[in-house]
């Protein structure tokens, strides 16, 4: 399937630092790929997009290989959005890229190649 963009770490859309979300809505972008290792944020995300058929989503991490992967996310206890841990948008699969002062949660999920999508 050919795609006029994709993104990967879509986080759950519709936010400040968004760059894709509001061209979607505008119509700049039409066709895209929107990927998301975080299964918390992907329904956010589904959501948040739900305006448009023209997007599609992949619920995986992209690494080096495929096969599954420990994904860390921010455990958040103190979020005041409502939705709850995990959906700071801050994920990796690198432990060592957060500061050691913010505790996280330890997800399994799916990864695979971009080319494995």
């Amino acid at each position: 399937m050919d795609f006029d963009f994709i993104q990967i770490g879509a986080g759950v859309g519709n936010t400040n630092n968004d760059p894709v979300y509001q061209k979607v809505k505008n119509g700049e972008f039409l066709n895209g790929l929107l990927i998301e290792a975080n299964p918390i944020c992907i329904g956010h995300l589904k959501n948040n997009y739900s305006f448009t058929d023209k997007i599609h989503f992949e619920n995986v991490a992209i690494s080096e290989f495929e096969g599954e992967t420990v994904l860390y996310i921010d455990n958040w206890i103190n979020d005041t959005s409502g939705k709850g841990a995990g959906t700071s948008q801050l994920a990796t699969i690198k432990k060592g890229q957060y500061p050691e002062n913010i505790e996280l949660l330890e997800i399994r999920v799916k990864c695979t190649t971009l080319h494995g999508i």
